[in-house]
């Protein structure tokens, strides 16, 4: 029997915000990150419908999740809201997901661009499960006028954890769907680092969609390899998202090394190549090529991982584990020769 995990309302389209107040709520908690409150006037659309909707809104701006996540409890000893909106950056998101999993109060994720940071919280509740937001609103407004350079990290990092949802879900569904989002990120993603207005929406869509794939593919995080790449380097100060990006193209061939026949259906779906043989190949390429259009770095290496203390941790890891993070931390080196370098006194 499948189960899925999905949203009970999804908004999208312009002016989509003001849905969340279709619901009989009356106390909400507003999250928010810096530059969503400075970039968008959603914020202020959203509370000028609060107010003629009689809603109490209360608002809390912060980057950092841990201590976002800990001024939210502080919030809740006084007053307990009906629902959290989560409104901007996806550390933003994942820190309401936290709250929710421990406190039970529903969640509404209006993403800025990507609507996960693959954060984890150091509760248990929030680790063991990601939660799926009561409600997601899908406002282009929000997207519109983002960083370039957010869209292509976000953007390079939700499409290979759409990649490996695809290859690792059971359900069809979960994989038609993946295969979906995937497409859907694959055609926009270099427009909206363009800036084309259209594309950025189709781009939101596609993303929100590609997270939804991730969460139904795995039963518990540390199943995912994208996931345990990015515990990995937690400690490197590198947000997750950036991580993907960079390894985008390495994390795709490691978890497809010994599933050509799927990597092929995936580069089918999006047209890589009119010879099906080679259309796995072709996807690879164009991967890489639209990382180098973005002027994404090509490797972990280059967003200042240190080297020497990625060595010394790496020891720690099992076989598969190490030669997937040394091909995304090395590109285009000999997996055989760097062990022995690093491991044999070289």
């Amino acid at each position: 029997m499948a189960v899925l995990q999905l949203p009970e309302y999804i908004y999208s389209g312009m002016d989509s915000i003001s849905r969340i107040f279709d619901s009989e709520c009356k106390k909400m908690l507003v999250i928010s990150s810096v530059d969503a409150e400075r970039s968008t006037n959603i914020l202020s659309a959203f509370f000028q419908k609060a107010q003629k909707h009689s809603v109490k809104a209360d608002f809390l701006t912060e980057d950092n999740p841990s201590e976002l996540f800990s001024l939210i409890q502080e919030k809740l000893v006084d007053e307990t809201p009906e629902l959290i909106v989560a409104v901007g950056d996806g550390k933003i998101i994942d820190c309401a997901m936290a709250v929710s999993s421990m406190s039970g109060i529903p969640y509404c994720a209006v993403p800025q661009v990507a609507p996960s940071a693959l954060w984890e919280s150091d509760s248990v509740e929030a680790f063991m499960t990601r939660k799926i937001p009561s409600v997601c609103v899908l406002d282009p407004d929000i997207i519109v006028n983002s960083n370039s350079a957010k869209i292509a990290y976000e953007g390079l990092g939700m499409l290979t954890v759409c990649a490996e949802s695809f290859l690792c879900a059971d359900g069809r569904y979960v994989k038609s769907m993946a295969k979906t989002a995937f497409r859907q990120i694959y055609e926009n993603l270099f427009d909206a680092f363009k800036g084309e207005i259209s594309a950025r929406e189709n781009l939101l869509e596609g993303m929100y969609w590609a997270y939804i794939s991730f969460v139904n593919s795995h039963d518990f995080s540390w199943e995912s390899p994208c996931y345990r790449l990015c515990d990995f380097f937690k400690s490197f100060g590198i947000d997750a998202l950036s991580l993907l990006a960079a390894s985008c193209v390495q994390v795709v061939k490691n978890v497809y090394k010994d599933n050509e026949s799927a990597l092929r259906e995936l580069a089918c779906e999006v047209n890589a190549s009119n010879q099906q043989e080679l259309s796995s190949m072709y996807l690879i390429e164009k991967i890489r090529q639209i990382r180098a259009k973005m002027f994404v770095p090509s490797c972990i290496r280059n967003l200042g991982a240190d080297e020497g203390r990625f060595l010394i941790l790496s020891q720690e890891l099992g076989e598969e584990d190490r030669q997937m993070l040394f091909d995304c931390y090395y590109p285009d080196r000999s997996y055989s020769k760097l062990c022995d370098n690093a491991f044999v006194g070289g």
